[in-house]
């Protein structure tokens, strides 16, 4: 038997042609794919917003009502998203075609997605991608989470870090987020905030070289995966053929702060803040070959070539460059090993 290697560069693209219109099979994946980041990335400042109505409310009783109004706003464009994707052929996976998957037996691990969820969403898209003049269909089976802390693909926390040493406001940094595929860290929407950008609108008189000592935070962080599994079968055979040949993951979530006391040099004094000093921000992190299906082709035609691309590590680091939490992020090999908590 004669066996062929194939490159992941010579991979090309060709026109698809679906029930949802002609697009080239490279640029509507993409597209897909671009609405789905755009759609996380608005989710995450909506579940930022929603917390900090909820936290307004219970200390002060009253509902932020420009917050109420961007809630709305919020919602509104994550729904458009949904209709776009849905025009460009992105389903929910149902109940019934769960069923109907279940029964198929056949060659490889099958296109299954288990049932019983309430805190994963589940969606499906295909794309046909060419090499050597013959077609592959691509299936994409995703897993996002609807609740932050909710499922194996989501979790939060608090930890409260504490320093003790003479920091300059404007070279420290209060929180900054880096993520890992393996041993290589990964580029992303980062949140990268210094001590002096935290608190300067809060102190008239703090300026970027003010010295600051005896700092205590309180971070609330938390991580979201996106888990893609792609299943690779030649175009116009039967599902029974389809072969889980790749699978990635990209985290996304949000980090808040409280400053909860800190002390300055003020002049020839030291004065000690007690005041709340609060904020947020989003990050996220995408490898590379994620939701790509060439590379779902590579390894369809290649069993040796790699077949993943998971972010395995996130840091979240405080003052003075401190790591406050590590997480190791969780590696699936098949959509039944994604769990609700």
């Amino acid at each position: 038997m004669l066996l062929l290697v194939i490159s992941p560069i010579s991979v090309t693209h060709a026109n698809e042609v679906t029930e949802t219109g002609p697009y080239p099979a490279d640029s509507r994946e993409e597209t897909i794919n671009n609405l789905m980041s755009e759609r996380t990335i608005l989710k995450t400042k909506l579940s930022m917003v929603q917390k900090s109505i909820e936290d307004s409310s219970i200390d002060t009783n009253i509902t932020d009502v420009k917050k109420v109004k961007e809630v709305k706003e919020l919602i509104t464009e994550i729904q458009k998203i949904n209709d776009n994707l849905f025009e460009l052929g992105v389903r929910e996976v149902t109940s019934e075609e769960l069923a109907r998957k279940a029964q198929i037996t056949g060659i490889g691990p099958m296109a299954v997605v288990p049932t019983g969820y309430t805190n994963v969403h589940w969606e499906t898209y295909r794309a046909i991608w060419v090499k050597d003049s013959v077609r592959y269909e691509v299936q994409h089976i995703v897993a996002s989470p609807k609740g932050t802390g909710s499922s194996s693909i989501s979790q939060s926390g608090t930890t409260v870090q504490t320093t003790n040493g003479g920091v300059r406001a404007a070279a420290t940094g209060l929180v900054v987020t880096s993520a890992k595929e393996g041993a290589s860290l990964i580029p992303g929407v980062d949140i990268a905030i210094t001590l002096y950008d935290a608190i300067k609108q809060a102190i008239s008189d703090f300026s970027s070289t003010t010295e600051v000592t005896n700092i205590t935070s309180s971070f609330n962080w938390d991580y979201n995966m996106n888990v893609d599994f792609m299943y690779v079968k030649k175009e116009g055979q039967s599902d029974t053929s389809q072969y889980l040949s790749f699978k990635s993951s990209e985290v996304f979530g949000a980090v808040s702060w409280s400053i909860r006391n800190f002390s300055y040099k003020k002049g020839t004094n030291i004065v000690t803040a007690t005041n709340f000093i609060t904020g947020s921000r989003q990050y996220k992190n995408t490898p590379s070959r994620h939701k790509n299906g060439s590379n779902a082709v590579t390894a369809y035609l290649n069993p040796g070539s790699s077949n993943s691309a998971f972010v395995t590590k996130l840091d979240f680091t405080g003052v003075d460059g401190k790591v406050f939490k590590s997480v190791t992020l969780p590696l699936f090999s098949f959509p039944t090993q994604i769990q609700d908590s």
